[in-house]
């Protein structure tokens, strides 16, 4: 089981770069594949039995919603936003700066680039909460990632805040 729930992560991760390198309708079904094989890895990977799998996965699935998100046009893009959101958070309730902190910075980072998309696609009071908590999250990034150890990561965080 534990190699199957490794191969099904792995084969999902591979879906999602190949939809990133596809146009059009084929993007969304390899992404919704992708979506699927990792929904399939946390049968095995579980909370309980072994939480930093279980967080990684959910870190890899808020990834593939947040890719499917913004190949949506706005209207439809809400759902697929907020399952993303949703699996960056769930990751971080396992990924702590004290225990993991190159994943933690790395799930505060890709859950700030999901709040910050969202907020590109919305208006008013949500828009600014939505830029509030992405700013939070990028900080908090920031504070393993810094400029000596990982410079491309915080030249990227940076950019996002500015």
């Amino acid at each position: 089981p534990q190699q199957w729930a490794l191969t099904k992560n792995n084969l999902a991760n591979s879906l999602r770069a190949l939809a990133e390198r596809t146009a059009g309708a084929e993007s969304s079904v390899l992404l919704d594949r992708s979506i699927r094989e990792f929904e399939d890895s946390l049968a095995f990977y579980t909370f309980v039995e072994r939480p930093a799998d279980w967080a990684m996965v959910h870190n890899n699935l808020g990834i593939a919603f947040l890719a499917m998100a913004e190949r949506r046009p706005d209207g439809e893009s809400a759902g697929h936003f907020a399952r993303a959101i949703s699996a960056f958070e769930a990751a971080l309730m396992v990924r702590s700066k004290e225990a993991a902190p190159q994943q933690w910075a790395e799930s505060q980072g890709n859950l700030g680039n999901a709040l910050l998309a969202r907020s590109n696609v919305v208006v008013g009071d949500l828009q600014q909460k939505l830029l509030s908590q992405a700013t939070v999250a990028f900080q908090n990034a920031l504070t393993i990632h810094d400029r000596e150890q990982t410079p491309a990561i915080w030249a990227d965080s940076q950019n996002n805040l500015g």
